[in-house]
């Protein structure tokens, strides 16, 4: 869902995310995924990540996530957000 509204440019997100300071807006964004990502867990249970700390896993997917949108970014958002989900899930 939110590479959806990324990749329609809602309020301009794309501009701070490609600015020269993103590194403050990043940092927030990755405090709000953790909060998101701690809330919807159930998404995230597998297997692979038992015996993890949860916080570790939490700290982990999040990371990933916002990479994984500097990289889209970066590239000029042109694979379908669809497939950048599919990139994600499969990496974690």
């Amino acid at each position: 869902h939110l590479l959806k509204h990324l990749q329609k440019n809602d309020n301009q997100i794309l501009e701070l995310l490609s600015g020269e300071n993103t590194g403050l807006f990043f940092g927030y964004f990755k405090s709000g995924l953790i909060k998101l990502v701690e809330s919807q867990t159930e998404i995230f249970s597998s297997e692979k990540y038992m015996g993890l700390p949860h916080d570790f896993v939490v700290n982990h997917i999040a990371s990933t996530f916002v990479e994984t949108v500097k990289w889209w970014v970066k590239g000029g958002c042109m694979q379908s957000p669809e497939i950048i989900n599919r990139y994600f899930f499969l990496v974690i």
